[in-house]
């Protein structure tokens, strides 16, 4: 019923035997049969789960100030061995929380200066090339 290429393979065991039909170019597997109609035993998860990393609070704090010093979040990432990036801006979430009005300030103030700092950056390179540029006419 799936077509003509239909056919009956043996593992190496000898035991299982697997239908096998081409279906719109793919290989599906229809039927697994044991040697009683028994079916393969499914995989199990570990019974020991890995244990979860705990950091303290010193080192979160620590990790946000060099994300808020500039540092990219990546790179505090891989220096750390933290797991993720999305972990290194929930503490930070977190971090500017706990510090209330005071943290939306400074939070603000530093998008502020970091939006001032790519202006005066554009300015400097725009001097830059219009010093090449009136350079080369003497």
């Amino acid at each position: 019923q799936f077509g003509d290429a239909v056919a009956n393979s043996i593992l190496p065991s000898g035991v299982v035997h697997a239908e096998v039909a081409w279906v719109l170019g793919a290989t599906r597997i229809l039927k697994l049969k044991g040697s009683q109609g028994t079916k393969m035993p499914r995989k199990t998860k570990p019974t020991s789960t890995p244990e979860r990393r705990t950091y303290t609070d010193e080192f979160k704090r620590d990790a946000v100030a060099m994300l808020l010093d500039g540092h990219s979040a990546a790179s505090i990432v891989q220096r750390l061995g933290i797991s993720g990036t999305n972990l290194l801006y929930r503490w930070k979430k977190q971090e500017l929380e706990s510090a209330g009005p005071v943290g939306e300030v400074l939070d603000g103030r530093v998008a502020e200066l970091e939006s001032e700092l790519r202006r005066v950056e554009r300015e400097r390179d725009v001097l830059k090339k219009a010093l090449i540029i009136f350079g080369r006419s003497e």
